[in-house]
């Protein structure tokens, strides 16, 4: 396509790789050091590519996945592959000459295959983190301040049901990790580890039962 910036962005143990292919052809490369600070270093490097002209591709890990939310959000246009997508295309379809870093073989892999664009998580992340920050609240809360937390509509909801306020709070709880749940298999790229251990402990004890 003309007009577009190519970027691969390649996630190694020691640093973050980064490969420009510009509209006219030219090549070049930037290097980016670990630190707590990374995907803000990234993003404000990035800043000089005009979103609208700039296609960014990812590999998927769990850093790559924040910086993709972050500049999908911002309208980039970004793409996540697996290492088994790229190997595997690159296995079928090698270059003339070695492509030298894995930054090229993820351009040359953009441009040739064009995968889907990928979807910024933000909104689902935020659906999640209201149904875990109004849990955790009732987790926290006292006795007395449990009704507080309470909307107007489910006081109302339950209140007909002649239940009292410990049961109000007892149901509402039960419904939020049900939300979650259901959240969560609706968007299985949200889990965690400690997510799936606190609201999925029925699949864990399964996995760990022997079988027979």
């Amino acid at each position: 396509m003309k007009g577009i910036t190519y970027i691969g962005i390649y996630f190694d143990p020691d640093r973050v790789q980064v490969g420009v292919h510009q509209p006219d052809g030219a090549f070049s490369k930037h290097t980016f050091v670990y630190d707590e600070a990374i995907t803000d270093e990234i993003e404000a490097w990035l800043a000089a590519f005009a979103p609208a002209t700039t296609h960014v591709c990812l590999i998927e890990n769990e850093t790559a996945a924040m910086l993709a939310d972050e500049l999908a959000d911002k309208n980039y246009y970004v793409f996540q592959i697996t290492f088994h997508e790229l190997i595997s295309w690159f296995a079928a379809a090698p270059p003339a000459e070695p492509d030298g870093t894995p930054v090229n073989a993820m351009i040359r892999y953009l441009r040739s295959e064009r995968p889907a664009r990928y979807e910024s998580r933000t909104p689902q992340l935020e659906v999640l983190y209201t149904l875990l920050d109004e849990l955790e609240a009732f987790e926290d809360a006292s006795e007395e301040e449990e009704e507080e937390l309470l909307s107007a509509e489910t006081r109302h909801k339950y209140r007909n049901k002649g239940l009292s306020i410990s049961e109000i709070v007892d149901r509402r709880m039960n419904e939020l990790h049900e939300l979650i749940r259901e959240h969560l298999m609706i968007y299985p790229e949200l889990m965690t580890p400690e997510l799936f251990q606190e609201f999925f402990p029925d699949v864990i004890d399964a996995l760990e039962q022997p079988k027979h």
